[in-house]
């Protein structure tokens, strides 16, 4: 057990120089809260470069703290090779420090595909929300509308941290987002269709050692109804799975890209699609609060022919004075700190 925690300390360590610059690009991605955090987890160095599923094991360093502290979400279960009999991130904080803090915090949980509050025992988050010094909760993958007053949805963003290739992370994937940005279409230039990559994903139900997330098997349903050629009058696809600028490239220029839940309630392509300007077509979810201010359409799911809606001749027209008055999506991490420095001045 030694060997598999210091191996996942080393590793954090060495990675966190090159994966997590001190000045974090200006993109809301889901690791780079640590940027603007004044506490990260067990170590404001390495936190934020250790996987999802590993848990640490003290948060103890933030007992007496104050200000913004950031926590990593977590998944289940934890990584077979790093399993070292932590109840996870979370847990520890409100058993080890709650109660202890010593003056104003806003929390924010990110990083992971657990669901709150349905993916915490319930006492946790009571004991958190009843802290008075936890003045508001921001997390991903919220199940809205929010139970407590308190708690607040974040946007998963980005997904900076996943390699491009062997070596290429966060700043080289934030420019190679931004050109893309820069090189997407206007509205009236895009293909007046439906681009959908997101049925090619795996199985999500095989894959050893991770659960199957929330309504994960939409993909599958849309899978069958594409795979099946029902769908061909609306919806485009490729063949395989595309490079990652390859697929911003087709967010960029469709008008409409769909967008699934994931193993998490929250995927980072809904938003990536969105601030590639596309209008982003996904299912009813307990994110639907999150997600309705900005071009998103849902569909109800009631059996697991749901997408044959989308077959109706007027549908696409439909869509369009769905969103015609919707926000687009600010990608900026400024603007979402902004935010969360007012909430924290407001509430203390």
């Amino acid at each position: 057990m030694f060997s598999r925690k210091l191996t996942a300390r080393l590793r954090s360590l060495i990675l966190r120089r090159w994966e997590y610059p001190r000045d974090s690009p200006n993109i809301l991605w889901s690791k780079g809260w640590y940027s603007v955090a004044d506490w990260s987890g067990n170590s404001n160095y390495a936190y934020p470069a250790y996987h999802t599923r590993y848990r640490i094991q003290s948060l103890k360093r933030l007992v007496g703290k104050h200000g913004i502290i950031w926590l990593r979400l977590g998944s289940d279960p934890p990584k077979p090779e790093f399993e070292n009999g932590a109840p996870g991130d979370l847990v520890i904080f409100a058993r080890d420090v709650i109660g202890k803090l010593s003056g104003p915090v806003a929390l924010i949980t990110t990083d992971g595909d657990r669901t709150i509050p349905d993916g915490l025992p319930s006492d946790v988050v009571q004991k958190i929300v009843n802290d008075t010094n936890i003045k508001v909760w921001y997390s991903q993958n919220l199940v809205t509308p929010s139970p407590h007053p308190k708690l607040r949805s974040l946007p998963i963003g980005m997904d900076l941290h996943t390699p491009i290739g062997k070596f290429s992370r966060t700043k080289v994937k934030a420019k190679l987002f931004r050109s893309a940005i820069k090189s997407s279409l206007m509205e009236k230039d895009r293909v007046p269709r439906v681009w959908s990559d997101v049925h090619l994903e795996p199985d999500l139900g095989n894959l050893v050692g991770e659960s199957r997330g929330l309504l994960t098997e939409t993909r599958d349903e849309l899978r069958d109804g594409i795979n099946t050629g029902r769908l061909a009058g609306i919806v485009d696809s490729p063949s395989s799975r595309l490079p990652l600028q390859s697929a911003w490239k087709k967010y960029g220029s469709y008008e409409f890209v769909m967008s699934l839940p994931g193993h998490g309630l929250d995927c980072h392509r809904t938003w990536e699609a969105l601030a590639l300007g596309a209008t982003v077509i996904t299912i009813h979810s307990p994110l639907d609060n999150l997600l309705r201010p900005y071009r998103v359409v849902f569909i109800e799911r009631k059996t697991k022919y749901w997408w044959k809606v989308m077959m109706n001749a007027d549908w696409l027209d439909h869509a369009r004075r769905v969103v015609d008055h919707n926000q687009k999506f600010d990608i900026r991490m400024d603007s979402w700190i902004s935010m969360l420095h007012k909430e924290l001045s407001t509430n203390s």
